[in-house]
Formats: structure tokens, sequence, C-alpha cells
């Protein structure tokens, strides 16, 4: 989120001229974190979709994952996607939506080998 803020505020700072901002979170990598808020919200998600716990298929080295019900994951997502959202709404905001170019990209894809080491933290 403070990587969203600082974007926000150079973006706001910078309104009126030509900018040129490069934000890359460091979410979605490990250390995998979540509030205890959220781990709930998702992990209650994948129990009322009967989601089992253990959907693992056995590949060449690891065991992939076959189902995303990482409740951990789920939640460090949501809070990526809701900074993402306060670097559009600057942009809305300042009236720059219409003339800006935002290019997403991403070098990842759910939880697919099981992890050890997830825990939540509680921020």
């Amino acid at each position: 989120m403070r990587l969203a803020k600082e974007t926000a505020n150079f973006i706001q700072q910078n309104k009126d001229s030509t900018f040129f901002a490069f934000l890359s979170f460091y979410a979605v990598h490990a250390p995998i974190q979540t509030t205890e808020v959220k781990w709930k919200k998702y992990r209650d998600k994948a129990d009322s979709l009967g989601i089992a716990n253990s959907g693992y298929k056995m590949e060449r080295v690891l065991p992939i994952r076959q189902v995303q019900d990482n409740p951990i994951y789920g939640g460090l997502v949501a809070t990526m996607d809701a900074a993402v959202g306060i670097v559009l709404k600057t942009l809305k905001d300042n009236g720059l939506d219409k003339n800006t170019i935002v290019v997403f990209t991403s070098d990842n894809g759910g939880v697919a080998s099981e992890i050890i080491f997830l825990q939540v933290i509680y921020l």
C-alpha cells in the first residue's frame, strides 16, 4: 500500500506536466502475507465453495496445486488490487485517466507448488 500511496503522491505532484511512473510491487512474491481479516474472508470463501485444503497432484519434482484455495495468497492479491485502485483513482481524480497509458504485467500465476513456509502475518 505504501508504494501505491507514494506513486499517487508523485502523480498528484506532477499532474500538470508530462511524467513517467513505474510501480513495481513486491507482492505477490514470498513471503506470502495477509491480514487476519482478509485471511478469514478467503478461507471462508474456499470453505463455502467446498474447495479441498490439499488439492495437489504430484508433478515431476513438486506437488502442484490443482485449485487456487490459499487464503493467504488471496488476501495478498486483494491488497495489491486495492493498491492498484489507489493509483487509478488518483489518475481519475486529477483528470488524467483518459490521457494516460497504464500497463499491467506479471510474472506470476497462482500459488502452484506446495509452499511450506506460508503463515498468516497480522499486519
